[in-house]
């Protein structure tokens, strides 16, 4: 059996799954072909919850599934590319960690939770199958093409090439960026790099460039021109292109990539930037970047305070540089960190610094 009769063959009370959940779980896959949209976007967060929740082997179930019908009419197979890389990527490594992706340590890691290495291993089986969507008519469905094959590490010696036929293919600068992102994460170092020189020197829009200087630093090359200047603009960035936010908080990567460049010091000044650029218009993202960037700021210049949960720092125990960078914090309305002894919301924080 192949497609939506496939369903009818999984034995859901062998996987743990109630027979209310099965119904609902299969009621959610048959709405992905459905002609309402809105029922197809019910559809995609209903299956969202099975990456997060004790279902995750019904989710591996359901895998080769969703990839048969990816091609059904009303299917929308940019949200089932985009659900299976979530799958496989289960919060994607930052580029210094991807070699792992390539080699047994991933698979170590995993195989400590048996339910997510079936998960992973159903998505890794799929994979060839969605290898022409690269060359799909609609951008969408081609950036999430690019995004599931890009974390798929343990077949890339069979992904490789096909990524590397669509970098010199697409005509995007964002899924170029994405398609050498997907290149440094299967490791092809030559093509990849020479895609990001190339978008360095010409991509009009920051977020193409700032991916490209990540992956080139990742790469190794870190004397190209304007490499610097793009991980600042990139870190600076209010919000990512959809195509591009789908790999990592790439604001993060510039930042942890300026060190390499031009100190830290740049750093520090990257990791305020990206918190004065953060979209009040989307709260939780905005949360999200100011709560990560003030914990590397701290993390950066107050190491010798790690651990101090119940012994508070004292100001004399300061020097004028984490005075002034805590005073910067909470003229942005942070506060400091309870793990490092310091006061937590930005009103004690300045207090504290005042007395």
């Amino acid at each position: 059996m192949s497609g939506l009769d496939a369903l009818d063959g999984i034995d859901w009370q062998a996987l743990g799954v109630s027979p209310r959940r099965s119904r609902e779980i299969v009621g959610a896959v048959r709405d992905l072909c459905s002609e309402d949209g809105d029922v197809r976007g019910t559809a995609i967060g209903l299956l969202d919850g099975l990456l997060v929740s004790p279902l995750v082997r019904a989710a591996a179930a359901v895998v080769p599934v969703l990839m048969d019908i990816a091609e059904h009419p009303f299917a929308e197979p940019a949200r089932i590319y985009g659900w299976l890389g979530t799958a496989l990527a289960g919060g994607l490594p930052k580029l210094r960690e991807v070699d792992d992706l390539r080699t047994d340590k991933a698979r170590a890691r995993l195989a400590k939770k048996p339910v997510l290495m079936e998960l992973h291993d159903a998505v890794h089986a799929s994979l060839p199958s969605c290898m022409p969507a690269l060359g799909d008519e609609a951008p969408e469905v081609r950036a999430m093409a690019i995004y599931l094959l890009g974390v798929g590490g343990s077949r890339a010696g069979e992904l490789r090439p096909a990524m590397a036929e669509r970098l010199s293919q697409e005509d995007r600068a964002e899924l170029r960026a994405g398609a050498i992102l997907a290149l440094t994460f299967l490791g092809d170092a030559r093509t990849a790099l020479a895609g990001a020189r190339e978008l360095l020197s010409r991509a009009e829009d920051a977020a193409s460039r700032a991916a490209a200087a990540v992956s080139a630093i990742h790469l190794g090359s870190r004397k190209e021109p304007g490499l610097l200047d793009a991980l600042e603009a990139g870190a600076a960035l209010p919000a990512w292109p959809w195509q591009l936010w789908l790999w990592q908080p790439l604001w993060m990567s510039c930042v942890e990539a300026m060190p390499k460049v031009a100190g830290k010091e740049r750093q520090v000044a990257g990791l305020l930037a990206a918190i004065d650029a953060a979209d009040e218009n989307d709260h939780q993202a905005w949360m999200l970047r100011r709560g990560q960037a003030q914990g590397m700021l701290v993390s950066l210049k107050l190491k010798a305070f790690k651990n101090r949960w119940k012994d508070a720092v004292s100001l004399a125990e300061l020097d004028q540089e984490q005075r002034a960078l805590l005073g910067e914090l909470a003229a942005r309305g942070l506060g400091g960190t309870a793990s490092y002894g310091l006061p937590q919301t930005a009103a004690d924080l300045a207090a504290f610094l005042e007395a």
